[in-house]
């Protein structure tokens, strides 16, 4: 039985397989779909993909991960410049706690070095640390060509729709710049299901905010997932797909790929002075 099932069976979720099922039919009706066995590319290559390092992870990994990537001529860059782009990987940072916050120049440093930019999901719930804190991040990144969005939580609210529309509201009061992008925070759990109600209503949300260039919050957006956040044993880890990239499969994807991290599993030397991003 499959981990979706075991959960869905674990917790009476049998509606959230209907629910997938309608987001993943919707989204094959792209064009960029055709001609693609989605579930080959998936999980096909995840039979190999083991577990290696656990965390906290050297930053030098995410280095060689994107060397790899631009040695085989790979576009990358933040999630709103996948549209209409074939083999193209989306650069997604996740700030899911405070140490995201104070670690996500590690990743983003290294990104500077190569000429690439990325997409810093933010969360402004104030649920795990106060959005002030990343005031300093969001503007300077936001200078220096980097994409910033939120990072909801807004499905486990009563209204989560409009729960969404203020968290962009506040976000733009707080750091006095729009939010570019959007998807939301979590995994398989418990809201799973409100995950997948509120991105089936992404046409509506863009209607009302058309600000928001893109969000990936639809089930099947995404061909495969490079995932910094595995568990094993109860550790987090990262797989072997960091060391050996599947490139060739990748190049020929005409659905965008994942790589996403959470910078509070990494560590580095952390940049200063003269090596600040450019």
């Amino acid at each position: 039985m499959s981990k979706l099932k075991r959960f869905l069976t674990l917790q009476n979720k049998g509606h959230i397989l209907k629910l997938q099922t309608k987001a993943i039919a919707r989204r094959m009706g792209d064009p960029r779909l055709v001609g693609l066995n989605l579930k080959w590319l998936r999980y096909r290559y995840n039979l190999s993909n083991q577990p290696t390092y656990p965390a906290p992870y050297d930053v030098s990994l995410y280095k060689q991960l994107l060397q790899a990537l631009n040695r085989a001529e790979i576009k990358r860059g933040p999630l709103s410049g996948c549209r209409d782009e074939t083999g193209y990987v989306v650069l997604r940072h996740d700030l899911d706690f405070k140490k995201c916050v104070e670690n996500v120049e590690l990743m983003t440093q290294i990104e500077a070095s190569l000429n690439v930019r990325s997409s810093l999901m933010v969360r402004v719930d104030n649920l795990d640390y106060h959005p002030r804190i990343a005031e300093k991040i969001v503007i300077d990144h936001y200078q220096k060509g980097f994409e910033v969005g939120v990072h909801s939580t807004a499905y486990m609210l009563d209204n989560p729709m409009q729960g969404l529309l203020e968290e962009f509201r506040y976000f733009e009061e707080l750091y006095g710049i729009k939010p570019r992008v959007y998807n939301f925070h979590g995994g398989f759990d418990e809201h799973l299901g409100a995950r997948i109600k509120l991105g089936l209503q992404s046409n509506e949300i863009l209607a009302k905010y058309p600000d928001i260039l893109e969000t990936d919050s639809i089930s099947g957006f995404y061909a495969y997932r490079f995932s910094d956040c595995l568990k094993r044993d109860g550790s987090r880890v990262i797989g072997s797909d960091f060391l050996s990239p599947p490139t060739r499969t990748i190049k020929k994807s005409r659905v965008p790929v994942l790589l996403l991290t959470h910078p509070c599993y990494w560590e580095g030397r952390k940049p200063s002075g003269e090596d600040q991003i450019a």
